[in-house]
């Protein structure tokens, strides 16, 4: 259902700004339709793997907004900011990792408690 519902919203964004209206029974124009959380965390990790990191944080960064619970995002989320040596930052997603169930590797939680002098 979930790759439907992608799809779906993919043909309306292009028949959108092809200028043409889709027939049906619904009509998308007053539909707001939403990109499901694992697809920006998805493309995420495209971006992350292409070293475009700033990209790859604006796709988790939507992945949470749509799924404030995905650990997976909140993870790599903080991941990025230890990459860039903003260490409070990444602690705070950590810890929003943490507060959701999600687990966080132990050793990373130590090197950024490290970075931070804690």
């Amino acid at each position: 259902r979930r790759g439907f519902q992608v799809r779906r919203q993919l043909q309306a964004g292009l028949l959108k700004e092809a200028g043409q209206s889709q027939s049906g029974a619904q009509d998308l124009k007053s539909e707001v339709l939403s990109i499901p959380a694992e697809y920006s965390y998805v493309h995420g990790n495209l971006l992350f793997r292409l070293k475009r990191f700033e990209e790859a944080l604006a796709e988790f960064e939507k992945a949470v907004v749509a799924d404030p619970k995905h650990g997976r995002a909140l993870n790599n989320i903080a991941n990025i900011y230890y990459m860039t040596r903003q260490y409070e930052r990444s602690l705070e997603y950590i810890e929003r990792a943490e507060s959701v169930g999600a687990k966080v590797n132990p050793d990373f939680k130590k090197a950024v408690l490290q970075a931070l002098g804690k």
